[in-house]
């Protein structure tokens, strides 16, 4: 579903990614793990055309979509749930959500997919008229997602989605992306919480300074002495 070839990103002068190569099939989960600053979210803003890329490949589905604009990439079906949600607080719950179905395939299947993201979050039909900003971190983290389900993604980029969370709530949003996977929708996840990913992983890659250090199962990097060491505190 997903290629990524000898990826190179910049800001400005400075070097932030280095020659990353990463696959993800139709309706695979791959985590993308790694310490603060080592570059994951720029990539994920890079396949996401918020960035510009330096050089390398990346085709998702058979299309060559580096150097497309940020909204021809959603309508392919490559979505991004950005880091910090960025949900807009003053709009409505509802609100914010038509702003996910703003594409012409979207806005045709509106009801449904309304129908859908409410099936997974329950809680926003019944916050349906109430400020966005004035949900609980969880909830706008609900509503963040529920927002990128509007889009119809085939492939669906999750930056950070425990970030700031308690731990409780940090389970249950990793339930609800495990069901949406289940749903039939690729996932690519970005996440400082290791366990946690690579508990639901199918694959990962671990990033350092740009670059990627391992790959395997999210099985086979659980059970990594390295990984147990450096991120787990085992």
């Amino acid at each position: 579903m997903l290629q990524v070839r000898n990826l190179d990103v910049f800001y400005g002068a400075v070097q932030i990614v280095r020659g990353v190569s990463l696959d993800v099939a139709e309706q695979e989960v791959v985590s993308i793990v790694g310490s603060n600053g080592a570059g994951k979210t720029t990539i994920i803003n890079a396949l996401s055309g918020l960035l510009a890329i330096r050089s390398g490949e990346v085709r998702f589905r058979g299309v060559e979509i580096k150097g497309l604009e940020p909204h021809k990439i959603v309508e392919l079906g490559l979505v991004q749930v950005p880091e910090g949600r960025l949900i807009f607080p003053e709009m409505t719950v509802y609100e914010n959500l038509l702003i996910g179905a703003y594409s012409k395939a979207a806005r045709s299947h509106m009801e449904k997919n309304l129908e859908e993201a409410h099936s997974f979050f329950p809680v926003l039909l019944s916050r349906k008229n109430q400020a966005a900003g004035l949900l609980s971190g969880g909830e706008q983290q609900m509503l963040a997602i529920a927002r990128s389900l509007m889009s119809m993604p085939k492939l669906l980029m999750l930056d950070e989605p425990s970030l700031g969370l308690a731990p409780l709530i940090v389970q249950e949003v990793f339930n609800i992306i495990d069901r949406i996977h289940d749903q039939g929708k690729g996932i690519l996840l970005v996440e400082q919480n290791v366990y946690h990913a690579l508990s639901i992983s199918d694959k990962a890659y671990v990033i350092e300074n740009g670059h990627v250090t391992m790959e395997g199962t999210g099985e086979e990097l659980i059970d990594n002495k390295e990984i147990k060491t450096a991120y787990l505190g085992i």
